[in-house]
């Protein structure tokens, strides 16, 4: 949104607040009237890793929080998600993630020896490095596998089934030297 107004040169005469505003109740409302769907295998992996202690479920998105989660109650997900990191934040992916990241550490009150970003653009990839995560890049979206490896993807996948085999990938990753730096 900032980049479009910035584009057409309103970025001086704008009342960003007004148009969040404006923008959030646009994002409700196409949400209620056409919700989209949940990618295959989200529920079953959230649900296993929701029940895990060892595990702090975060989001790390560019949308306002507002938006993301009007987005995620429509399928049910909002609710594993306590935290994160928003486009209220930041408008820099790393930044976003490493809003996030501290977040979820004072959450659960101690710094995390591994953080894995699960995303579905080379974006998401390069942001997960940049804060010295992990990433695994899932060619749900308009990236195939070859372009989220390109981008350096520490793991990618076709989908995120079956959840015991993601699981399994994810706990062989060893500690991230920097995660949340």
């Amino acid at each position: 949104m900032r980049e479009i107004v910035e584009a057409q040169g309103f970025d001086r005469a704008v009342d960003w607040p007004a148009l969040t505003a404006t923008f959030l109740a646009y994002v409700a409302e196409a949400v209620r009237e056409e919700p989209g769907e949940a990618c295959p295998g989200v529920r079953p992996l959230l649900e296993a890793l929701a029940r895990r202690d060892d595990v702090t479920l975060a989001l790390g998105t560019g949308n306002f929080e507002r938006g993301a989660r009007a987005k995620l109650a429509a399928h049910g997900l909002d609710r594993y998600f306590a935290t994160g990191g928003f486009g209220d934040d930041a408008i820099a992916r790393d930044t976003i993630l490493r809003a996030g990241i501290r977040r979820a550490e004072a959450l659960r009150g101690r710094a995390f020896d591994r953080v894995v970003v699960i995303g579905d653009t080379p974006h998401d990839a390069r942001a997960a490095a940049q804060v010295g995560a992990w990433s695994l890049c899932v060619a749900t979206g308009p990236f195939p596998v070859d372009a989220l490896a390109a981008a350096g993807a520490t793991l990618v996948r076709r989908a995120l089934a079956p959840a015991g085999e993601v699981i399994d990938a994810l706990d062989a990753l060893p500690a991230c030297p920097t995660a949340g730096s």
